[in-house]
């Protein structure tokens, strides 16, 4: 009985020369706006944001931290940090993750997170 073995291709690298071809046939792509693949799409571990204001009334609402940190001017990393902490930002709002995030989150078994 003869085993072939499929040579794996670990450890082989380019040449300078395939990779300048490659870079430059990469650069005359236009993925901007529409044309980019992820246009439109949220990913999927994105956390829908609601933002409160002290009077516990809905100010907005965003499909990602990120998004809520381009609308306060401030970074993705804060805001995370606030959601957690459940602190007051900036003496004006509070944030809050989405219920049904939270639904998922507290019956982990009923919709296993990968």
């Amino acid at each position: 009985m003869i085993i072939f073995y499929i040579r794996q291709y670990t450890g082989l690298k380019h040449s300078v020369e395939t990779r300048t071809r490659m870079s430059k046939s990469q650069q005359h792509l236009d993925r901007t706006g529409a044309l980019n693949p992820m246009f439109g799409k949220v990913p999927t571990h994105s956390i829908t944001v609601n933002v409160y204001s002290l009077d516990n009334v809905l100010v907005s609402s965003f499909s990602s931290q990120i998004a809520a940190a381009k609308w306060l001017n401030t970074s993705p990393r804060t805001v995370s940090r606030y959601i957690e902490s459940g602190k007051v930002w900036n003496n004006q709002y509070m944030f809050r993750k989405s219920s049904s995030y939270l639904f998922i989150y507290l019956f982990p078994r009923v919709f296993p997170l990968r």
